[in-house]
């Protein structure tokens, strides 16, 4: 038995070659997975506005899958800017330390306002890098899911018109 948790697009074109193989409304396997449920209970409920029900439906779903997209967004744009400004303070310290100095300039103190300088740059881009990446990875998945969500509401509409 698989025991590993199934994502929303994996659900949904389960479900979808289940009611095309069955053509009986969300039975058997599909009873366990709740987006299907809700659609079950849409379908049941019938109406005239089924399509716009799933829609709704559809488009809840995916607002919970991107609800925190946003945020890794904003953590990765920002996170080379913080660096940046890392930096900026680093050469305003090393810079200062040039001007101030009445004799020779010591280079172990110019050191240390580059080091900052340069471990803020690579902090942030430590940050940002691995941030875009989750971002991109998990865009598709959502992405995925609601291609996956669509194919699951047409076959559900199809099965309610009896095609």
């Amino acid at each position: 038995e698989n025991i590993s948790p199934s994502t929303p697009s994996q659900d949904a074109r389960r479900a979808s070659s289940s009611l095309r193989r069955e053509n009986a409304p969300l039975s058997g396997e599909l009873a366990g997975i709740p987006m299907l449920s809700r659609y079950a209970a849409i379908l049941a409920g019938g109406g005239d506005n089924l399509e716009a029900m799933l829609r709704v439906e559809g488009e809840s779903v995916l607002k919970k899958l991107e609800a925190r997209l946003s945020m890794l967004s904003v953590l990765a744009r920002l996170a080379p800017l913080m660096g940046l400004l890392g930096t900026v303070f680093g050469m305003i310290s090393t810079f200062s330390e040039i001007a101030s100095a009445s004799t020779g300039v010591n280079m172990s103190q110019l050191a240390g306002g580059i080091w900052q300088a340069l471990i803020t740059t690579a902090a942030g881009l430590c940050i940002a890098i691995p941030a875009l990446f989750c971002l991109h990875l998990f865009q598709k998945r959502a992405a995925d899911a609601a291609e996956a969500l669509a194919e699951a509401a047409n076959v559900v509409l199809s099965l309610r018109k009896g095609g």
